[in-house]
């Protein structure tokens, strides 16, 4: 895409180009998609106005998972995208999103000054005038893959690259500060008392452009699997689990009918379809920039014959990979651990442990597939242990917090124990309460029951206790979530951005084929930077007291210029009659620009969609008869 060129440019202009988009969007196909000269054309970004495109979309999937999803967007008001995100959009529906606008970035010449970096201790030299830092990284990383450290080092840096270029970091005012806010076509002016300060690479149109890239790759693999009538397990980040076996043949699962098992030898050929678009030097990085990942095959050892994996997918991130060993015996060869990386190991994995993810993950994992299957299984030995997130104190203010406590000392190490969401606290607790409770570190899982705890907020100390044992608990105990919860709440997640079979919401129990939601935009919210840093890396106590900002969510708002077309068309007594707001002087307030509250608009607006939604469907259903009956 020549976005290192971006990076290095001189200067950088946006510059309208909407009709040319247009065409090219209209006309894409997915076999344009592979010829590299495409993507150099791919640095744009267009507003649209979306009606059942598939596009990246942040909202509440389940009325509490706050996250981003590739599903079905229908909205009233214009959203910007990047280029890559409608073609992939394109090729998946084969209809072009609505553009109403279009803008192209351009470099200009590049910078003077730059100088040659040398990275990981002058191990790998870049110079800016002649490499590209992108392909670099990668090529490197290829030609030293046997040495394990510098290996790992530049994945790292290849997989978080495009971070530098939203960096944010939140500063905390003693007062609220006038900001001004800006997403898209909406600017206007807010005050917060949490103000975000960009980091030094800052530039939000360079990683919209990296992460846009890499979901039209996936779309491009997705639609190859589409086109030969296969599916897949799971799509993570960068990758795509696609339902395979030696020799392919029919599919068993609820909601794949028309489906089938991909061959091998078919999943190499969409493997091979991608070898045009291999930007790297050849002898570092050979063939196709898609290929197949080193656990397909024995031992995970890639000069080994490729071997039959089996998969089980909760949610999200949340899957594994196994090997069946004859008909009662499975091995877990790639289990992940998102949601609960963040937790400290109830068990230790043995000093010669060398797989990357700890050794109680295997063992989770293994005993929930066994029981799917009604294998033999072992009960693990850690259920029973507290569930602790180990933190770190880093700032004055925590300190502060903990006052005279002895432990409390600069960077040293606590555990904040999860409490049980049924049992929860023996003690008394008023609503106004804070309460957050830390203990001690320790490494001995085993004792961690017996460790007192305390409320940094008002110094009071209380004792941990065992659910499943305790009879007439004092009023001074707490009760940990422990690890068996964990294990049946995992098991049981829903995948809140999609779909069951049937098209209803997931449940603990949906089993089968998913399908993309359908999203219908209705009131956009603005937030600051988002972080949930304990649920990724438990570091500084300070991130639990952290909560999004945002913006322009006043008690009080106006109504929008659609809503007061629509009372105009519908009439104000009408929609006070139907809508059972039969405070016409709310409604005549709408019309007129005065502030409402907030929550009776939005009980307003629901009223609203429902009512053009029914009027919608009778017209269409009227229309459907008058055709019928002018061809009968």
């Amino acid at each position: 895409m020549g976005l290192f060129d971006v990076l290095t440019a001189e200067s950088i202009s946006f510059e309208d180009n909407t009709k040319n988009i247009q065409r090219l969007i209209k006309n894409i196909s997915l076999e344009q998609c592979f010829k590299p000269e495409l993507w150099e054309s791919l640095k744009f970004f267009a507003l649209v106005q979306p009606e059942n495109d598939i596009l990246p979309v942040r909202t509440v999937y389940d009325g509490v998972t706050q996250n981003i999803g590739n599903n079905y967007l229908t909205s009233e008001t214009p959203l910007w995208f990047a280029g890559c995100d409608l073609i992939a959009s394109m090729i998946r529906t084969r209809k072009a999103p609505h553009i109403l606008r279009a803008v192209r970035m351009v470099p200009h010449g590049k910078q003077a000054g730059m100088k040659t970096v040398n990275l990981q201790n002058s191990m790998v030299e870049i110079n800016p005038y002649k490499d590209d830092l992108f392909r670099k990284v990668i090529e490197q990383r290829k030609l030293n893959k046997a040495d394990k450290s510098l290996y790992y080092w530049l994945k790292i840096l290849a997989n978080s690259i495009y971070g530098f270029f939203v960096e944010l970091n939140p500063e905390i005012q003693k007062k609220k500060v006038p900001v001004n806010v800006s997403s898209g076509e909406k600017n206007f002016s807010d005050s917060t008392d949490v103000t975000e300060k960009s980091g030094s690479w800052f530039f939000p149109p360079l990683a919209s452009l990296i992460t846009s890239a890499g979901r039209l790759l996936l779309a491009m693999t997705e639609a190859c699997v589409d086109q030969k009538k296969g599916t897949y397990l799971f799509c993570d980040t960068d990758s795509l689990a696609i339902v395979s076996s030696n020799m392919g043949g029919p599919l068993d699962i609820p909601g794949s009918e028309e489906l089938r098992t991909l061959s091998w030898k078919e999943v190499q050929s969409i493997v091979s379809r991608f070898v045009p678009l291999n930007p790297y030097n050849a002898k570092a990085v050979k063939g196709s920039i898609l290929n197949l990942v080193d656990v397909n095959y024995i031992d995970s050892d890639s000069t080994k014959p490729q071997r039959q994996l089996y998969g089980c997918s909760i949610a999200a991130k949340r899957y594994a990979l196994y090997e069946r060993i004859g008909i009662t015996d499975i091995k877990i060869v790639d289990p992940k651990a998102h949601g609960i990386g963040f937790l400290y190991p109830p068990k230790d994995s043995p000093d010669d442990w060398d797989e990357d993810v700890p050794q109680w993950i295997y063992e989770m994992w293994d005993y929930m597939l066994r029981g799917a299957l009604n294998l033999r299984r072992k009960t693990p030995s850690w259920l029973d242990i507290p569930q602790m997130m180990r933190l770190t104190i880093t700032t004055h203010n925590v300190l502060e917090m903990l006052g005279d406590w002895k432990i409390a000392r600069p960077y040293n190490f606590l555990f904040l124990p999860m409490v049980d969401p049924t049992f929860g606290c023996a003690f008394d607790k008023r609503s106004n309460e804070k309460v957050l409770l830390i203990c001690p570190y320790s490494t001995l899982q085993e004792h961690w029951l017996e460790m007192g705890c305390l409320n940094i907020y008002n110094g009071k100390k209380y004792k941990m206790v065992d659910c499943n044992k305790a009879e007439n608990p004092a009023h001074n105990v707490v009760f940990p979530s422990q690890f068996a919860r964990l294990l049946i709440q995992y098991h049981g997640h829903p995948e809140a951005k999609s779909l069951a079979p049937d098209g209803g919401p997931c449940g603990a129990n949906t089993r089968g084929m998913l399908k993309r939601a359908h999203v219908i935009a209705g009131e956009f919210r603005y937030v600051g930077k988002e972080t949930d840093r304990k649920w990724e890396e438990g570091d500084d106590i300070s991130v639990l007291e952290f909560k999004t900002t945002e913006f322009g969510r006043s008690k009080l708002v106006v109504a929008s210029e659609q809503v007061k077309k629509d009372i105009r068309e519908i009439g104000i007594n009408k929609c006070a009659r139907e809508s059972e707001f039969d405070r016409k002087n709310f409604i005549r307030k709408l019309v007129r620009d005065i502030p409402v509250k907030r929550n009776s608009y939005a009980e307003f607006e629901r009223w609203l969609k429902s009512y053009k939604s029914r009027i919608r469907i009778a017209h269409y259903r009227g229309s459907r008869l008058l055709t019928s009956g002018t061809e009968l």
